[in-house]
């Protein structure tokens, strides 16, 4: 087991705040393409969060993210399941609607929602759906698409990504290598001025 020394991203948000869109962007292009590389290999996380998403310092670069807890993953390559008929996995403020209301299958497209619930939270400060009820919560796929929070920055992944969290899987990418999401945040980074610490704490 490798041994990591830094911190996940919710810790980093509740020391930080709501985090600029030219810093989440390159972490958002990391997680895209840690999931490619477990879904080429036929792996699906099924509980991506920000508790999941670890941030290290690697080569200089202070923001390496890396994914951890597979946990309760899928490997459809193992011809078996990790849990039984009826059982629910993951957080539910990330998990797809489809998970809930119809018992699907775990694929690349509820870990593509959870990236896209992942990422209002930390652009926002909060999920896109909350309640104390957990029951409200397994049932949000009823629920309008959610508007962007006043966080006191534009809210980019609502604009230029719209199908990352959308509630139905047939409009969310369907690609198992998640490079439309990826693709997305490397739009959206080149357009960002470049995230620095100094610039951040108005050095």
């Amino acid at each position: 087991m490798e041994y990591l020394e830094g911190e996940d991203l919710d810790h980093m948000l509740q020391r930080e705040g709501p985090l600029p869109w030219a810093r989440l962007a390159n972490m958002a292009i990391q997680i895209c393409s840690g999931l490619s590389s477990a879904h080429a290999k036929g792996t699906y996380h099924r509980d991506i969060k920000p508790q999941n998403c670890f941030r290290v310092t690697l080569d200089r670069n202070p923001d390496h993210i890396k994914l951890i807890d597979f946990g309760i993953a899928k490997d459809t390559n193992s011809g078996q399941e990790l849990t039984q008929d009826g059982v629910l996995l993951g957080t539910p403020e990330y998990m797809a609607p489809e998970l809930i209301a119809t018992n699907a299958t775990p694929d690349a497209r509820s870990d593509i929602y959870a990236v896209g619930a992942t990422l209002y939270k930390l652009i926002t400060g909060t999920p896109p759906f909350s309640s104390k009820n957990v029951l409200d919560l397994l049932y949000h796929q009823s629920t309008p698409r959610p508007r962007p929070r006043a966080s006191g920055r534009p809210i980019a992944t609502s604009r230029r990504s719209p199908t990352t969290s959308c509630s139905r899987p047939s409009r969310r990418t369907r690609t198992s290598a998640t490079r439309a999401p990826t693709s997305s945040a490397r739009r959206c980074s080149s357009r960002s001025r470049p995230w620095s610490a100094r610039r951040s704490c108005g050095t």
